[in-house]
């Protein structure tokens, strides 16, 4: 009776099963752990659509459940596309625990030993200047701090992919300054 099918839904399905062959066969990135702790397989199924679904779409908002693993999958994608440098922008709550994502599996990480990215976290405006000479594979910096001198420094960044996280604190597009200048990032990448 499959082959009797209407062929638009045919096609239908055969998408559907590519695109779970994609997610089933996707691996960890040769410089990132392949689990968390014994019998959590990393990166999981959840991260594996994410991953999959920024592959395909290029933006993605993940509105996953606490303890899901976004940052996780954010992490992976940007490691399994192999984009340069990415910023994170996220809560000076949480800048530290994303620090913290990318050490080696030792520090508590999802890297590999001696298979960490070079990560610059920007504390304080003389951190911006280093943007000019090394190149990190990330570049983390706070919500607070998205200010118009902060925002001019990574402008002069050369970077593949923006992470903004818990974004919906920055929800003032019209008046806030933060707001308009994550959007001013984000534009560069287009």
């Amino acid at each position: 009776k499959i082959g009797e099918m209407n062929p638009v839904v045919w096609g239908v399905i055969e998408r559907v099963y590519e695109y779970y062959q994609n997610v089933f066969e996707l691996q960890a990135p040769e410089n990132m752990v392949e689990r968390l702790r014994e019998g959590r397989e990393f990166p999981d199924m959840n991260q594996k659509i994410n991953v999959q679904e920024i592959a395909e779409k290029k933006r993605l908002l993940i509105a996953d459940y606490m303890g899901l693993g976004k940052s996780a999958s954010a992490i992976v994608a940007k490691e399994h596309l192999r984009c340069g440098t990415c910023v994170v922008v996220a809560p000076s709550n949480v800048v530290q625990t994303w620090a913290g994502y990318l050490k080696s599996e030792q520090g508590g990480g999802y890297f590999k030993e001696g298979q960490e990215p070079r990560v610059l976290v920007i504390d304080e405006s003389k951190d911006a200047e280093n943007l000019q000479g090394e190149m990190f594979d990330y570049v983390l910096i706070s919500q607070e701090k998205l200010n118009d001198r902060y925002t001019g420094a990574l402008a002069q960044l050369d970077y593949d992919m923006l992470i903004a996280d818990e974004v919906h604190k920055l929800k003032n597009l019209k008046e806030g300054v933060r707001s308009q200048n994550l959007v001013q990032l984000a534009e560069k990448i287009q």
